[in-house]
């Protein structure tokens, strides 16, 4: 059984760089890591920097995550209030005009 390996927090901007150029899957298989792993090191250094990648890194406190989902759900509500008065100006547009050549 193969030992994991632990990069350090240099390294692994340096790998995510690596992947910008060459791709995902090329430098997943070079440097004999899953692309999950790759993927989850850059959203970390962009949340968080290189802290983010450091060994031990608790990921965004609470309430920045809880703050994250609030947003997400304002977005949706606002994306769905949007679509509501969209249908309803169709309709308006639509009885206007009926109701024009009657």
């Amino acid at each position: 059984m193969s030992k994991r390996r632990v990069f350090s927090s240099s390294e692994k901007i340096a790998i995510i760089k690596e992947a910008e150029i060459e791709g995902v899957i090329v430098t997943a298989r070079k440097h004999d890591i899953s692309k999950q792993t790759l993927y989850t090191w850059k959203e970390r250094h962009g949340h968080s920097g290189e802290a983010g990648l450091s060994r031990g890194h608790a990921g965004p406190d609470p309430e920045t995550k809880r703050l994250h989902e609030e947003n997400r759900r304002l977005k949706q509500l606002v994306v769905e209030k949007e679509l509501e008065l969209l249908i309803l100006r169709e309709f308006q547009k639509k009885t206007s005009t009926q109701s024009k050549s009657a």
